[in-house]
């Protein structure tokens, strides 16, 4: 499941298929976190975690939903329409 589906969407995936989502997205998370203080791609290890664990609890989504759409706002507040599309 993407990130921009629907929260109605997650009721519809196959249990097994939530269950790795949500745990491939822990271990990412976890890995990660440990690779901010040690040497290593934590910050793009936690971009990818991140959405992978969220896509799975709908409450999580919506509030990731919001936030995105609130810096979308700013972004669209500060540089115009056109940057913050990019």
């Amino acid at each position: 499941m993407r990130f921009g589906s629907t929260p109605s969407d997650v009721r519809l995936r196959p249990l097994w298929q939530r269950i790795l989502f949500a745990l491939a997205g822990s271990i990412l998370i976890l890995l990660g976190v440990v690779m901010l203080f040690t040497p290593g791609p934590g910050i793009a290890v936690l971009l990818i975690g991140v959405p992978l664990f969220v896509c799975v609890h709908p409450k999580l989504e919506r509030r990731a939903r919001a936030w995105a759409d609130r810096m979308r706002q700013k972004l669209r507040a500060r540089f115009g329409k056109r940057n913050a599309e990019r």
